[in-house]
């Protein structure tokens, strides 16, 4: 396939605009490397396409590289028990945003229609891409103790960086067993009292 270059003829057949991986690479071949460094996330965005079509492996992979690539760039792993953190911290954030996911999902046993619910909590977690602090306190106190986002992302990050964030920053763990306790509990819950739509 072909890059779509602009208006055709009338008549001419079109190429469909996008670009497949052997043309890609020719054109990185003319690109000074100068560029190449600093067009890093399109490359990086580019393997992990490729291999997320592994289920989900792409994307776990391409953070790995973002985290390391950036811990390194700001001196951030500076002793073992910084690393430890990073990585205890990356896996509560995973079961956080986990058990949010399953909590909002559960209510489809109780609701006929739990989709507005789902997209209403899952996209709030583009808050946390940006620091709380920057957000009036009460969307500050809603992604700390309403939709925790923050102990995913804000709160360890800022402790990496050597900001006083208090405890808030041992308090990943610690949110992410209860949420996954609960979360866990209103599965059970909603199993026992599903009933189909036809019954």
């Amino acid at each position: 396939m072909s890059v779509n270059s602009g208006p055709q003829e009338s008549g001419a057949i079109k190429a469909p605009a996008t670009i497949n991986l052997a043309a890609y690479a020719a054109l990185a071949a003319m690109v000074p490397k100068t560029l190449l460094a600093y067009d890093f996330i399109t490359w990086l965005r580019v393997l992990q396409n490729i291999i997320s079509m592994l289920d989900g492996t792409g994307n776990f992979l391409a953070g790995v590289v973002l985290i390391v690539g950036a811990g390194r760039a700001l001196g951030v792993f500076t002793s073992p028990f910084t690393v430890l953190y990073a990585v205890v911290s990356v896996l509560s954030g995973a079961v956080i945003f986990t058990a949010l996911s399953l909590i909002t999902c559960t209510s489809a046993f109780w609701l006929t229609d739990s989709t507005a619910l789902t997209a209403m909590v899952f996209e709030n977690h583009r808050f946390a891409y940006y620091p709380l602090s920057i957000y009036p306190k009460v969307f500050g106190f809603a992604l700390t103790w309403v939709i925790p986002y923050g102990f995913a992302s804000y709160y360890p990050v800022s402790f990496l960086l050597g900001h006083n964030v208090g405890p808030l920053a041992w308090l990943g763990p610690v949110i992410a067993v209860v949420l996954a306790a609960v979360s866990y509990r209103l599965w059970l819950v909603g199993l026992q009292h599903y009933t189909g739509t036809g019954s």
